[in-house]
């Protein structure tokens, strides 16, 4: 009986120590760092905004470091001098924006780094991809094409031909209007109404004298010269009032055929 107790106070004793001895190891055993989430690959058009997560479990601090395409490590600093333009948020913290995308970071990679005393652990990286706007598809514009004649009720159903309004149906109409059914390229009008009825001359000048659409020749009668030649003479017919000719190696050869000298 006495064994008996002796022995069973021996373990007791035993498991004890053991117990003490495990609770001092487990109590010695360094912390490590657990990666919870690596960040995610990124693509988007130049000019926006990625961004990038990661987290970890037992880190003291963390930063944010990348990669270019040849596997050279960069860090914040390094990659702000790469790409200037670019605006970086978010190191020391799990979430990591790249704002204003530029397309010399395509290829680029981007991972975080946790740091437990001396010692760190990567996450994986995570690719920058970086889209380039296609150019924009231009559309001809749409021409509506209109006929060249176009006929309505209230509307004229003709077209001028050397001032006459020829209508859809053969029919030819002259201005009565006042205005002139044509102008000559020298700027003399000519009209198609009847002598005098409306007040509109119904002639062209030609040498300065009115030929009217009869076939008779008016000179002018307002003191003002039937016309001038090339040498600068003037010729008139005035009722005698003022010379009606011009002058000729020296003589007035007047519109009658006399000739003074």
């Amino acid at each position: 009986m006495k064994t008996s107790v002796k022995m069973i106070i021996a373990l007791a004793l035993a498991l004890t120590m053991i117990c003490a001895l495990g609770t001092a190891a487990f109590a010695d055993a360094p912390l490590t760092t657990t990666i919870l989430k690596n960040p995610t690959n990124e693509r988007h058009y130049a000019g926006e905004t990625a961004t990038f997560i990661a987290d970890a479990a037992n880190y003291n601090s963390l930063e944010w470091r990348f990669l270019n395409p040849n596997g050279v490590d960069f860090s914040l600093d390094g990659f702000k001098m790469q790409f200037p333009g670019a605006g970086v948020t978010g190191q020391g913290t799990t979430t990591l924006k790249i704002s204003n995308l530029q397309t010399g970071m395509e290829g680029w990679r981007v991972y975080c780094r946790f740091f437990l005393g001396a010692a760190h652990s990567d996450t994986a990286s995570a690719n920058i991809g970086v889209n380039v706007p296609s150019a924009p598809v231009y559309t001809q514009p749409v021409t509506t094409v209109y006929p060249t004649t176009v006929y309505y009720e209230y509307e004229p159903d003709y077209v001028y031909v050397n001032g006459a309004r020829v209508y859809s149906d053969g029919t030819v109409v002259y201005d009565e209007d006042y205005a002139p059914d044509y102008i000559l390229p020298d700027g003399s009008r000519v009209y198609s109404v009847p002598v005098d009825e409306d007040y509109a001359p119904d002639y062209v000048l030609v040498d300065g004298a009115r030929v009217y659409s009869d076939g008779s020749v008016v000179y002018d009668e307002d003191f003002a010269p039937d016309y001038i030649l090339s040498d600068g003479s003037r010729v008139y017919d005035l009722n005698n009032y003022e010379p009606d000719y011009i002058w000729v190696n020296g003589v007035q050869v007047y519109s009658d055929g006399s000739i003074v000298y």
